[in-house]
């Protein structure tokens, strides 16, 4: 086993690479297993794991299927003292793996490695991020695009907790309305009733009016009716 640490750019990465002893055999008809060595990359800061498999050139050439791989091929030269790999993000939890951009060179000779990975969602594991989708008529939502920026992130927040603190300002404006209707028709129905059993009910007006609430001024009309002894009155507001 060859194992490396590694410190670049404040990110410090430890490789370990194992000689592959299945190293010719098949997985499946005219597969053979060319790896020279199999290995990991971790990363301690932001925690990532990464699955590599040397290959000569020709052999990692081969396995190229993506636009970036090309690209790739057609940046690094072909050195026979050299092995090649491209790299596999592994899910230490569900065991997935997931290919990123980049790739892998070792110098036998040497031992130097040139390692690049260019993981976009790494830094963001457990992280917020934000979703660009599409509503539905069927109510459900189709996800179209994720956007891993903390600008971004900031901006959605705020809107979603000014939204929410408008809601909560209309809730209570709304509630405050509804207190006043409530009082305005209880001190008509109030002086309805005096009114109509000829009464003055100037007493009670003044008894309710520091009343700030529905209750209050509720309470006050019924005091006010128990020391005046207008059970009647009492009755009908009931």
């Amino acid at each position: 086993m060859l194992e490396i640490t590694t410190k670049e750019n404040s990110i410090e990465i430890a490789v370990r690479l194992y000689e592959n002893n299945a190293y010719g055999t098949t997985f499946g008809k005219g597969m053979y297993r060319r790896a020279l060595f199999n290995g990991t990359i971790d990363a301690k800061s932001p925690t990532a794991k990464y699955l590599v498999d040397c290959f000569n050139y020709q052999d990692w050439c081969n396995q190229a299927s993506t636009d970036e791989q090309m690209a790739v091929l057609a940046a690094v030269e072909a050195d026979d003292k050299k092995l090649y790999s491209w790299i596999k993000h592994y899910d230490t939890v569900t065991r997935a793996k997931r290919l990123v951009g980049g790739c892998m060179q070792f110098d036998l000779d040497s031992l130097d490695m040139n390692i690049m990975i260019c993981d976009e969602t790494a830094d963001w594991a457990d992280k917020q991020v934000v979703i660009i989708a599409t509503y539905l008529p069927t109510g459900e939502f189709q996800a179209n695009a994720v956007i891993r920026h903390d600008s971004a992130v900031n901006a959605a927040l705020a809107a979603y907790y000014s939204n929410q603190q408008a809601a909560v300002r209309a809730a209570e404006k709304a509630e405050r309305d509804a207190e006043e209707q409530r009082m305005s028709s209880l001190k008509k129905s109030a002086n309805s009733i005096l009114r109509h059993l000829g009464y003055r009910c100037w007493s009670w007006t003044n008894a309710c009016a520091s009343a700030q609430t529905y209750a209050d001024a509720d309470v006050s009309l019924r005091r006010w009716t128990q020391q005046h002894h207008h059970q009647s009155i009492s009755q009908q507001i009931q």
